[in-house]
């Protein structure tokens, strides 16, 4: 992680200084510190502690607490009373001294870097990246989902000079925000995923989002960045070839849709259940084809392990297949994503509540369908797919005619939207709950038979509440 004194860090970046107007002593330049944080009760001791505004909150509430933790200094915006000067650096916008400062720090360390974007899949993605990397060497990667203006700061304050590696995720809700962000990353390569209809309500359509995620490519150098990009996206390839950037390499990964030639690509991709899912993986670099078994569920995942052998590769070029494979075959899902919580009565449940869209729905049905051929009883708890804007009342009418379609054992749904969910279902005889409450839709679930259980919405729904209140009352195996 960043260390540094504050001489080479007002040396290497402009608009943070040491002294107030009306201020006779500063800091020393001689002072160090060593990591960055922004939440006072992650200081461990050492640490920069930079005093954010917030839209709820302000950083600098938090300055004693942090310097009483062991914080070296703080970087603020204005005086903070009974806090000595000389532990203060003052900046007139904390959050652009935050981003300038892990630019500088990025480019210090000189580290590969590789930024993964995308509507759904990109964390996913950023997760096997890293899995994939640590095979050969350490680096850094986005850890939970820093992925945004503070976020992706952060993971780059984390790199060490003796990092060979550094996967960024980067996420938006409106235009102009990835390219703040790969402005600040500069990274070597970078990918997009599958362009899907996620916070479509700030975008008006898919093309708009597509040119929202190209935005990433502006941090790339032009003779010498590498795109890497999803070769069986119509609409993200109409978008590139009408942009304004364009790049000396593109790598394109895919399926046997793949509109262009392939760098990686997938095919005779099967689900496994439970036990995940198989797929051949082509790697026309190494020429090569290798038979793939991951321990995670859904067959969408495939092709987020083609996108993440396309990353890996982009920054690390000599990696080895045998490497690639122990990588995937090693990956486990993240919390909240697929997520399988074995419970000690032998039924399972599926928590993938950590975001949603009908892009990201349509894989869970998919694995739902899978779990149903194999014999299981499947229940579902859905909730709202938030931010569709004009289309929300349809996608999730849509939604609903595909789970009737499904034909689970029941549905549970719940949120502003629960009654389209199930609306379909109903009327055809299938056992529907709409809960109003996390409680209400757990009990909702205990109270019917179900093998595998599936909980999927958009974040703010809330329903690792519903995963929870359920795990407490049936027990965990090594929970």
């Amino acid at each position: 992680m960043i260390h540094t004194s504050v001489n080479k860090l007002l040396g290497g970046v402009s608009g943070i200084r040491c002294f107030q107007a009306n201020q006779t002593v500063g800091v020393s330049g001689n002072t160090t510190f060593t990591g960055i944080a922004f939440d006072s009760r992650a200081v461990r001791g050492g640490e920069l502690f930079i005093a954010l505004k917030g839209d709820s909150d302000d950083g600098h509430r938090f300055v004693a607490d942090a310097l009483a933790r062991g914080a070296a200094l703080a970087l603020v915006e204005r005086e903070v009373p009974e806090i000595d000067p000389r532990l203060l650096l003052f900046s007139d916008n904390s959050l652009k001294a935050f981003q300038d400062i892990a630019n500088w720090w990025r480019l210090c360390c000189g580290t590969p870097v590789v930024a993964i974007t995308g509507s759904v899949g990109k964390t996913t993605i950023k997760e096997m990246t890293a899995r994939i990397l640590l095979e050969i060497s350490v680096g850094v990667y986005s850890q939970k989902s820093f992925n945004n203006h503070v976020g992706v700061p952060y993971t780059l304050c984390q790199l060490r000079p003796d990092h060979k590696w550094a996967v960024v995720e980067m996420g938006m809700n409106h235009a102009g925000e990835i390219r703040s962000l790969t402005g600040i990353t500069r990274p070597n390569s970078a990918l997009i995923a599958k362009i899907a209809p996620a916070h479509i309500e700030n975008f008006g359509s898919l093309e708009g989002i597509a040119k929202a995620k190209l935005e990433i490519l502006e941090g790339l150098d032009l003779a010498t960045g590498i795109a890497l990009l999803n070769g069986s996206d119509r609409v993200l390839l109409e978008q590139y070839e009408v942009g304004s950037v364009k790049l000396k390499s593109i790598r394109y990964f895919g399926d046997s849709g793949c509109i262009s030639p392939s760098f990686t690509r997938i095919s005779n991709v099967k689900s496994r259940g439970l036990q995940g899912i198989s797929f051949d993986l082509t790697v026309d670099a190494l020429g090569a084809t290798r038979c793939i078994q991951m321990p995670v569920i859904g067959v969408h995942n495939a092709m987020n392990a083609a996108a993440a052998t396309s990353a890996a590769m982009s920054i690390a070029p000599d990696i080895s297949f045998d490497q690639i494979q122990k990588g995937l075959e090693g990956y486990t899902s993240a919390v909240m994503r697929l997520e399988v919580h074995n419970c000690l009565d032998g039924t399972q449940v599926i928590d993938d509540s950590y975001n949603a869209n009908p892009s990201s729905m349509a894989a869970l049905i998919q694995i739902a369908y899978d779990l149903k051929q194999s014999g299981q009883r499947v229940g579902l708890v859905l909730g709202d797919m938030l931010e569709l804007g004009d289309s929300a009342i349809q996608a999730h009418l849509t939604l609903g005619k595909t789970v009737c379609e499904l034909g689970p054992s029941f549905v549970i749904g719940f949120g502003n939207y629960g009654e389209f969910i199930v609306q379909d279902s109903k009327s055809n005889g299938i056992d529907v709950y709409k809960a109003s409450s996390h409680e209400e839709a757990a009990r909702a679930a205990l109270e019917r038979a179900w093998d595998v259980l599936l909980i999927k919405a958009s974040r703010s729904v809330g329903l690792d509440e519903v995963v929870k209140k359920i795990l407490s009352f049936k027990g965990e195996l090594n929970g």
